[in-house]
Order: C-alpha cells, then sequence, then structure tokens
C-alpha cells in the first residue's frame, strides 16, 4: 500500500543514524512494494521543473496568514485535505501530469495535491521538487538495495575533486604528476552524436539537462567532430553573469560576454573509448584537439620538481584564477571518486554576525543546524551549517536556552568568523558567500566586518587573503 509506503518514510526520516535508517529501509522494502516503487521513482530523479516557489503559486501561499514552512512537501501538507483514497497508480499518475505540463496549466493541477491527505501532499510534493530529504544519499540506498541483491538505482555521476590544504601537501602526496588551472564555471558532461541540434547533450554534474547555453551548442554543431563525449566547464568573463542564466527559458536568456568550454577530460572519440586509459593518455589526447575562441582544452602542466608546481599554483592566483587542480598520472576515470583529482584554492575568512538560524529535520527537528549570518550592512547574507563543532553547538544551546527564558538577544547578534571562497551574487542581485564554514565563535569583537565594497567573485583575489581583524 501506497499509505504505507508514506508512513514507512516518516519513520525513516524521523530516525537518527545512517545505520538505523538502512535498517528501516531494508525492512520497508521486504514489506512494501509500493515502497520500493516509490523509492525508485523518487530517487531516479525525473526532470519536472518543479521548485517550491511554483507550490507557493499554485496554493496562494502568504507568510503572514499560512506561516513559515520547511519545505514544498512541508507546505503542501499544509493545504492537505482527509482525503486517503487513493492508490499507487494515483501517484503515477499525478507526477507524469505534472512533469508534461509547464507555465499557468503546471500551476492550476498543482492545487489539485491538495485533495489528498497529508501524506500524499507532502511526499509527493517532494519527489517533484526532487528531494525526499529522509537525511540519506543514493549510494546509501544502493548499499542496501544491493544487500538484497536487487538491482541498483543508476544516477549520473562524474569523477569529483578531493582536497589539498595546500601545494605542501599536495608535492608530498603527489611528487609527480599533473596540475591544470581551476577556473570558475559550470560543470558539464557534452556528448555529440550526429550532426543536429538535437544530437548535441549537456548534462550537469547533478544529471540534469543544460539548456541556457544555446550559443555554444550552435557553436559546437559547426566546430567540433561528431561522436565526441568529453567532460568540461562552462565559462564566462563574468561567472556571476552566467548563473544569472540558470532557470531561465531560452528567450529570457541575456548575453554573457566570454561564453566558452573548457575541456579537461574525455571519454569517448570516435570508434575509441577512453575508459580504461590512465590519465596521462586521456591527457595527451585532448591536447592534440583542434580549440578555438570558443572550445578550448585544460591549461596544464606536468611537474617533477616542487617548484615546478609552486610556480604554476602561483602564477594561477595572481592570474585571478580559482585555483589548481592536481592530477595522477597514472589513474583511470572513476565516477563518483575523490581519490585521483585534488583542488587547491585559496579561501578567506571574515567575521559576521548572526541574524538568524534554522532548525534540523527528523529527530534533529528540535535542534539549530544552519546559521543565517550578515556583514555589518546585511548586504551579504548566507547561511552556514558547515565547520561547527560540538563545541559551537553546545555554546549555541546553551544560548537558545538563554533567548527562549526571554533573553532575545542570546544568538541574534552574535560573531562569529566565517571561511568562504568568494562573494557570488544571484539573479536577484542579491550577495552571498560561497562555500562559506564556520571557523569559530568570536566575543572579543564587537562588530561584523563591512563586505558590502568588496568585488565579486575571482576579482576578490586581488585584494589581501583575510579580513578578520
Amino acid at each position: 500500500m501506497i499509505q504505507k509506503a508514506f508512513q514507512q518514510l516518516e519513520y525513516i526520516e524521523a530516525t537518527s543514524g545512517t545505520n538505523d535508517k538502512m535498517k528501516l529501509i531494508e525492512i520497508a522494502i521486504n514489506d512494501n512494494f509500493d515502497f520500493e516503487r516509490f523509492l525508485r521513482i523518487a530517487e531516479e530523479k525525473d526532470k519536472y521543473g518543479i521548485k517550491a516557489k511554483t507550490f507557493e503559486n499554485a496554493l496562494g501561499y502568504n507568510s503572514k496568514i499560512h506561516g513559515k514552512y520547511y519545505d514544498a512537501g512541508m507546505l503542501c501538507a499544509k493545504f492537505a485535505r482527509d482525503n486517503h483514497d487513493y492508490k499507487f497508480e494515483d501517484v503515477i499518475l499525478f507526477l507524469r501530469t505534472a512533469k508534461d505540463l509547464s507555465g499557468l496549466e503546471q500551476i492550476e493541477f498543482l492545487k489539485r495535491i491538495t485533495t489528498y491527505d497529508k501524506s500524499f501532499a507532502k511526499w509527493v510534493a517532494r519527489v517533484l521538487v526532487n528531494d525526499l530529504k529522509i537525511g540519506v544519499q543514493l549510494k546509501t540506498i544502493n548499499k542496501v538495495l544491493l544487500k538484497m541483491k536487487k538491482p541498483l538505482i543508476e544516477k549520473f555521476q562524474v569523477q569529483l575533486c578531493g582536497k589539498f590544504k595546500n601545494i605542501y601537501e599536495a608535492y608530498e602526496k603527489i611528487p609527480k604528476g599533473i596540475s591544470g588551472i581551476k577556473e570558475d564555471g559550470i560543470r558539464v558532461d557534452v556528448e555529440k552524436t550526429g550532426n543536429t541540434i538535437d544530437d548535441i547533450k549537456f548534462t550537469s554534474r547533478a544529471g540534469e539537462d543544460i539548456d541556457y547555453v544555446p550559443e555554444l551548442k550552435e557553436h559546437l554543431l559547426k566546430t567540433i567532430p561528431t561522436n565526441i563525449h568529453f567532460d568540461a566547464e562552462i565559462m564566462a568573463k563574468n561567472f556571476s553573469v552566467l548563473q544569472k542564466r540558470i532557470g531561465k527559458k531560452t528567450e529570457n536568456i541575456e548575453e554573457v560576454e566570454g561564453l566558452k568550454f573548457c575541456v579537461f577530460d574525455i571519454f569517448s572519440h570516435g570508434d575509441r573509448s577512453f575508459k580504461d586509459s590512465i590519465q596521462k593518455e586521456r591527457h595527451d589526447y585532448i591536447k592534440d584537439l583542434e580549440t578555438n575562441e570558443m572550445f578550448k582544452v585544460e591549461e596544464t602542466i606536468e611537474y617533477s620538481t616542487f617548484e615546478e608546481l609552486k610556480k604554476f599554483y602561483d602564477d594561477a592566483i595572481t592570474r585571478g584564477c580559482e585555483g589548481i587542480v592536481i592530477k595522477k598520472p597514472d589513474s583511470k576515470y572513476v565516477y563518483d571518486s575523490r581519490n585521483n583529482w585534488f583542488k587547491i584554492k585559496e579561501s578567506y575568512d571574515c567575521t559576521m554576525k548572526i541574524i538568524g538560524y534554522e532548525y534540523g529535520t527528523g529527530s534533529n527537528s528540535n535542534k539549530i543546524s544552519k546559521l543565517v549570518v550578515a556583514d555589518s550592512n546585511n548586504i551579504v547574507v548566507s547561511g552556514v551549517g558547515s565547520g561547527l563543532k560540538k563545541k559551537d553547538f553546545e555554546e549555541i544551546l546553551k544560548l537558545k536556552e538563554l533567548e527562549d527564558s526571554g533573553n532575545s538577544g542570546a544568538i541574534i547578534g552574535l560573531l562569529i568568523d566565517i571561511n568562504f571562497e568568494e562573494i557570488t551574487v544571484n539573479k536577484d542581485n542579491k550577495k552571498s558567500l560561497r562555500f562559506p564554514s564556520v571557523v569559530k565563535l568570536r566575543s572579543d569583537k564587537i562588530e561584523a566586518d563591512d563586505l558590502s565594497e568588496l568585488p565579486l567573485g575571482r576579482d576578490l583575489y586581488k585584494r589581501k587573503k583575510t579580513y578578520i581583524m
């Protein structure tokens, strides 16, 4: 029964600990066929093009009237009725119809999610926004399926980067290797199988179709050979401007200066597959690809001394690049692995003030999991949960108890040091920190730093590294 499947998902969401969640998933799969079917549909992450904002429009959500909500599923549950009369086939029909519609038709249809009960509304909405929020990743679910000797859920994957703290660690671990320039861009899997525009496929790191760079598709159609499949970055002179295209329809995108591809690995070309080729062979092959103004190949060196690596890194940072990537020359391309490529990137520190906080989910629903921080002028605002240590949580818990007892300034206004990679701006022109991480709480400062005049993106590297006073 699908109703039972939804209840089983509730138990999993509320349970803490990966091992305990895995046990519940195994029990649910053994006990309820509809649970496994629904889980597979949810984790295959079909492309629905629906966000929480879409449901806000469909349901007429008003924060003053309806209050705050945690996610799209909880929002829809607020509006749901007590209709428990539905089957698994009704879930499938709802998902397929939502996928086939767009614009106002889709918004009008989504209103129907409220004609079912809270469980249907919550879990179907979460599927539509591609996030079940049960606290386990797909690879964990696949571990359960593997143990049960069931087919795994396939997922689009790419090779990922590990991280070295600095070039000293990099050279100690890989004294002879390949290093490439790490520039800011959007990861893309590019495959050209024919001679029409429909034969060119751009896929994001998350496995989603990329359709907001039609100029690059047109360019590749004319300039590169067919039957080629490579790993690359979409880049532009100003990364923040490029980011503003994400999620927009083709007719609404703005011109981006310096739009181009930068190829850094290859999967196949013609009849040749590079599945079993080592990094050095793949590196040498793409170096011979014919390039042009919109189709570049990653700038690299093969180093064997520390001095060569240090100069390459220093030059990259001086030029305003994001950093460098170190690659093991004898390694194969391994999907979802962080053991063969390692990035070294500049980062910066600043002091910000806490202006809010968010709670966790499931068994952590009564605990603060994320802080909302801002600079002194509230111009740069970010959520940050990474880097919080146990002692930080303990101190925040004590402050929360003070706040609950009437001391309203116990947490709000507290100063905290944040490490970040750069300042970005979204399509609404709001500034935030990229990859923020907590360094420590500060009780010795009286004011947050002013980040409002700092340059965006890579231009920040032209300023001094540390902003903590």
